[in-house]
């Protein structure tokens, strides 16, 4: 890109923000201290009730490049829709008020943007833990992707790369850029209802209608994972079923040559195990009158515990010491007297594989099952 387009470029970043004042600080101290200086920084106050409201405003009186929207509660999509409707800048990104990015982010980005000024940027993103990191970049190579090139190569891989909930292109928001004229020409349509795959929701939508994408596999967001992640959040089957019919009303509308439909059966298998997985096992497998070691806690891990405790006479993972009441892997040697079966809560089949058979290895006898997709 030109020196010149460089300089004129303006980034709107918007931070829909919700008691989060734990994280706040660091999270707009992240943004106000980039290298790229020309940002328009747009904190959606949505109606918290900590003091995240006067973080925010003590943040724009320092800095003019800051604005601050106090509004009532009504959610994540409600709260970026406001900052998308404010927002001044030629590209649109957004950063969840309990993460934080690089200090060069927005410069790496901006001296790799194609002089073709793409309608999407797509990067990758670092997961951090308490005691880990994890980074995660798209699958698909990096360059220009244009509309031609989306049907070959995108679409019909965007949302499953083959291996079962393996993204194509990661679906987090918050590693995109978008150009304003673009979204002011294709608003997101996704309802203010949806309270789970907000990001899959809008990002697949504008990747479906944008003519040209840039993916650059650089990863300078951090996307902090805790407890009160919305990640480890029970969330109403109601609202699963509102993310379901907002999906399948884009996808419908394209040509089914992409295999849309297949990935996003694959995908809506994939959040039903996330937040009410009894929805899925409760066909293929029978836990009644089962006790259960279970083996795995993330996001899978917390859904079936939640939902098969009465079961669950012990529980472990290799990261036991993030959790409570988890138990290192070793217990399940010790123990082995206590349960009937072991359930491996992991959604990688070649790591269930690995488990399994180190378990076997150790001596471990009891039956170990866990899901596999049929793809």
């Amino acid at each position: 890109m030109s020196d010149t387009i460089n300089e004129n470029l303006t980034i709107t970043v918007i931070v829909p923000v919700y008691n989060s004042q734990e994280y706040l600080q660091e999270c707009i101290n992240s943004i106000k201290n980039q290298t790229y200086t020309n940002l328009d920084i747009i904190l959606v106050d949505d109606g918290s009730t900590d003091s995240s409201g006067k973080i925010c405003d003590d943040a724009a009186n320092k800095d003019e490049r800051v604005r601050v929207i106090h509004k009532k509660n009504e959610g994540l999509v409600a709260a970026r829709k406001t900052g998308i409707n404010s927002a001044r800048g030629d590209y649109i990104t957004f950063v969840d008020c309990d993460d934080y990015i690089d200090l060069d982010t927005y410069e790496q980005i901006v001296n790799n943007i194609s002089d073709i000024i793409p309608d999407v940027i797509a990067f990758g993103l670092i997961e951090e833990y308490p005691d880990d990191s994890i980074k995660n970049i798209n699958k698909l190579a990096s360059g220009i992707y244009e509309k031609s090139d989306m049907e070959k190569n995108i679409f019909s891989r965007m949302l499953s790369f083959g291996d079962f909930f393996q993204f194509g292109i990661l679906p987090n928001l918050v590693c995109k850029l978008i150009k304003r004229s673009f979204l002011e020409y294709h608003p997101p349509k996704v309802s203010d209802a949806v309270t789970i795959g907000e990001d899959v929701d809008m990002t697949y939508q504008m990747l479906l209608n944008a003519n040209t994408l840039q993916i650059i596999n650089i990863a300078p967001y951090h996307y902090r994972r805790h407890q009160s992640s919305m990640m480890f959040q029970k969330v109403e089957l109601e609202k699963l079923k509102i993310l379901e019919k907002d999906l399948r009303s884009t996808f419908d509308c394209m040509d089914s040559e992409y295999s849309l439909d297949k990935q996003l059966n694959s995908y809506i298998k994939f959040v039903y195990l996330l937040k009410h997985p009894e929805t899925i096992l409760g066909k293929k497998f029978d836990f009644s009158n089962k006790k259960i070691a279970l083996y795995g806690a993330g996001g899978f891990g917390q859904a079936f515990h939640q939902c098969y405790s009465q079961n669950v006479v012990i529980w472990v993972d290799k990261n036991y010491q993030r959790y409570d009441s988890v138990k290192p892997a070793d217990a399940l040697k010790e123990r082995v007297e206590k349960y009937d079966m072991i359930f491996i809560a992991i959604l990688n089949v070649a790591v269930c594989e690995e488990i399994k058979n180190t378990l076997y290895e150790n001596g471990i006898r009891k039956p170990i099952i866990y899901y596999k997709e049929e793809l």
